[in-house]
């Protein structure tokens, strides 16, 4: 195409373009208000001095009674100036009104929260230091307010009173949105995105467009109910408490793991997956390498023909990761397939057990790509091109929940109340034809009927 205006008119246009982008570069900006429970990640190869750590504060969209979360504001162009926030009740009255603020613990009488960007609750930590520069992505949180609260009002008689408000609601739940303004008036131009239009300007929902949601504690799994299934693991404290927040996230409806039971089961097969969520047990073959008595044990006659060919010691034997074995137990043509290749293909070792599920071949990666998509779209990703995402707390969590609602594995839950070899046996069969780990299995369901008070 060629240029019709004249050079002069072609440089004022330029400077207008780079005037208008400058303009949206310090326009000052509410992205977002939502609960958090942060999370500390361990950075790797990290140079001497430089920070070890990075801090983040993924959303929540649900929480119970009594819970320590953190009401987060990301802005743009903001730092240093104060947000004024309420927590108000949305839907219909519960608490209070419709549109009025709720009163938490230790806040202020009127309901408003007031936070300052690129502070949080405080500049310095407890040894003095500036609070920020512990944290490699600094520069990223001067952009974030936050502050700790409880989720409880400030007597327990009121407690008792939430308590009873929340049980005789139909959903069982309290609704919530946010409400913000930027405090000085001269950043009263400032723009506010990710509202939810339907409440109004200044007013957000959470990152789905629904309310956040508080339980009374018969919904929300914790840290605690893990550790009393499975036992206490400092390694994998962290990992755990993750895999529960995401299972408290997304774990509702329309996933069918809303009943005591149907955790009781949910968590007795991922137990035997993975030896009681150890985060070392997440990938198959990170933990340990398989031996030749246990691949037959496992692997039945897929091992056995391997053996008769003189491979299996060796395929057991390579280091620093056993390949060819997987390459050979998880092949099409060696009795396992899955939507896996031939041995050649490498799929047996691309597409190998990982998350809480164990999600092994790759059909069962496609499947749970598909129904990730359909379920939570605004988490899609593709699991087949990805398949180490599946390590991840989000994922390890999100495919085995797909595999849960792709094979109906709950309508099985809902008609095994006992404990018996036959029963466990029975839904244990769908998870892993081959029953490996029923015996685990059992103890753990065992276990959850008391866990999760299965009556």
């Amino acid at each position: 195409m060629y240029n019709l205006l004249s050079p002069n008119v072609v440089n004022i246009l330029d400077d207008l373009d780079r005037e208008e982008e400058s303009k949206n570069e310090n326009e000052k900006i509410v992205v977002d208000i939502y609960f958090s429970k942060p999370e500390i990640d361990d950075l790797e190869n990290v140079p001497i001095g430089q920070p070890k750590q990075k801090k983040r504060f993924p959303e929540i969209h649900k929480a119970n009674l009594g819970d320590e979360v953190f009401l987060v504001a990301r802005t743009e162009n903001l730092i240093g100036k104060k947000l004024k926030i309420e927590i108000r009740q949305a839907k219909e009255r519960q608490i209070v009104d419709k549109d009025k603020p709720i009163v938490l613990k230790k806040q202020d009488k009127s309901g408003s929260i007031t936070i300052t960007v690129g502070k949080g609750t405080k500049d310095k930590d407890e040894n003095g230091q500036d609070y920020f520069s512990k944290y490699a992505n600094a520069n990223k949180l001067e952009n974030f307010a936050w502050k700790s609260l409880l989720l409880r009002p400030e007597n327990d008689s009121e407690l008792e009173q939430w308590k009873r408000t929340i049980e005789n609601s139909k959903e069982k739940k309290l609704y919530l949105y946010f409400h913000a303004e930027v405090v000085d008036q001269q950043d009263a131009d400032a723009k506010f995105l990710n509202t939810d239009k339907s409440e109004g300007e200044h007013n957000f929902a959470n990152s789905e467009g629904n309310y956040f949601e508080i339980g009374n504690g018969s919904e929300i799994i914790t840290l605690k109910d893990i550790e009393n299934l499975f036992g206490v693991k400092e390694s994998s404290r962290k990992f755990r408490q993750e895999v529960v927040n995401y299972i408290n996230q997304f774990g509702g409806e329309p996933i069918h793991l809303n009943t005591p039971l149907r955790k009781a089961h949910f968590f007795a097969q991922v137990g035997a997956e993975t030896l009681g969520i150890d985060k070392n047990w997440i990938v198959e073959g990170d933990a340990g390498y398989y031996s030749v008595s246990n691949c037959k044990a496992l692997f039945g006659d897929r091992a056995k023909n391997l053996e008769k060919k003189g491979l299996l010691k060796s395929y057991c034997d390579q280091r620093p990761a056993q390949i060819k074995l997987f390459n050979y137990l998880y092949a099409a043509e060696n009795g396992f397939g899955n939507g896996n290749g031939n041995e050649a293909s490498g799929d047996g070792y691309k597409y190998r057990g990982r998350g809480l599920k164990q999600t092994t071949g790759k059909g069962n990666y496609e499947d749970a790509r598909d129904m990730i998509q359909e379920f939570f779209p605004q988490e899609y990703i593709d699991l087949v091109k990805f398949p180490e995402k599946v390590k991840e707390p989000k994922y390890a969590v999100l495919s085995a929940l797909a595999f849960w609602e792709k094979h109906t594995i709950w309508k099985t839950a809902d008609i095994i109340k006992v404990s018996t070899n036959e029963n466990i046996k029975k839904i244990r069969k769908k998870v892993n034809p081959g029953l490996a780990g029923w015996e685990s299995c059992k103890v753990y369901f065992e276990k959850g009927l008391k866990v999760f008070k299965v009556k």
